[in-house]
């Protein structure tokens, strides 16, 4: 019995959806209609207005009449624009509230069908109609697991890479896609020796923290120059240096979201120089992998469960960085691999010119 209604709960989720996505697009078909009736009557106000009259037909009785009739025109259109315009913000609102009254009710109805050791948590939002969904917060030790199974994979090096060129002063390597089980590995590290002192360094970057926080992957299409658009949330923090977050990267035709791990680390060599370590890894659990298999999947959004990347900076002297990039991710196609790989090696340039110093970059 529970089976079934569970299975009923998910059908009429994925109806829900479908019928969602059907009021959308009939909200913005009736939006153009309107404005398109709106710009009918910007023109048709235009057109009154640009007509002109002689000093000689103003002393005409008729042109007086028809000069006057004009004015009243325009004024009535102009009432009528102010009065559609009104209609299309009502309307719009009316229907919002409609469609977030009905997500918010099969929300919590959704929570019902939820096993109850999945049902602590909360329900993430990013606005903009993007779906949302019911985070089940990682336990400590699912992080440090999540953690030790990234460091080895970081030690170890597998695949390895080898030289693949230098692109706008970073030595480039990269391994071979690897093919398993239809899933694409994909690999890259950049490497350079940035002219910037290590203070200089965490000083601008916790001031643009935001703005340089890393993608590991993202729909095809999606540049550098759209991180703007990334949608970023904060969800557990274990200490200051151990963090849990949240990405959603909108695409042409599917979003990208993945759940991801932070950590910060410092520590000093022998010989006084300072590294400075930053890992992020896409992260999942039995709890969230449930849970979304429970409200059935998003048909515009896909959920990425592996990729990481490492970054580590060496103090050289006074006035310089070793830096070092690390990324991985798993694809659907090699397409989407090669892709990412080219984006991964851009993204050094981006985040030499958006953090370095501008007068100290070599």
């Amino acid at each position: 019995m529970v089976k079934l209604r569970k299975e009923q709960h998910r059908v009429a989720m994925v109806e829900f959806r479908k019928n969602r996505k059907m009021q959308r697009l009939q909200m913005q078909n009736e939006h153009r209609s309107l404005e398109h009736e709106m710009e009918l009557f910007v023109g048709s106000m235009t057109t009154a207005a640009s007509r002109s009259t002689t000093k000689e037909e103003l002393g005409k009785p008729s042109s007086r009449r028809d000069l006057l009739e004009l004015i009243l025109e325009r004024e009535m259109l102009w009432r009528e624009n102010i009065t559609l315009r009104r209609d299309i913000l009502r309307r719009d609102a009316y229907l919002q509230v409609v469609v977030d009254a009905e997500e918010a009710f099969l929300e919590r109805e959704a929570l019902l069908f939820l096993p109850s050791d999945l049902r602590s948590g909360w329900r993430v939002h990013f606005g903009n109609n993007v779906p949302s969904f019911h985070f089940h917060p990682f336990t400590h030790d699912e992080y440090v697991t999540g953690m030790k199974k990234f460091d080895a994979k970081v030690a170890h090096a597998v695949p390895s890479t080898s030289f693949f060129g230098n692109f706008l002063g970073w030595d480039v390597c990269r391994a071979p896609l690897i093919t398993n089980n239809n899933a694409v590995f994909a690999r890259i590290q950049s490497k350079k020796c940035v002219n910037c002192p290590i203070d200089a360094f965490l000083h601008l970057s916790c001031v643009k923290l935001k703005d340089t926080i890393p993608t590991i992957i993202t729909p095809i299409g999606f540049g550098i120059h759209q991180h703007h658009k990334v949608s970023t949330q904060l969800l557990q923090e274990f200490d200051e240096n151990s963090l849990v977050f949240v990405h959603h990267i909108p695409g042409r035709d599917k979003s990208i979201r993945y759940l991801y791990f932070t950590r910060c680390g410092q520590w000093q060599q022998k010989d006084g120089r300072r590294t400075l370590t930053w890992s992020i890894v896409i992260a999942d659990s039995e709890a969230n992998c449930r849970i979304r298999s429970a409200e059935g999947e998003e048909d515009n959004v896909e959920w990425v469960t592996e990729g990481g990347m490492h970054t580590t900076l060496t103090e050289v002297n006074e006035t310089s960085i070793d830096v070092e990039f690390d990324r991985w991710g798993t694809f659907h196609t090699n397409e989407h691999a090669e892709y990412m790989m080219s984006q991964w090696a851009q993204y050094a340039t981006w985040w030499e010119q958006s953090v370095a110093p501008a007068r100290l970059i070599l």
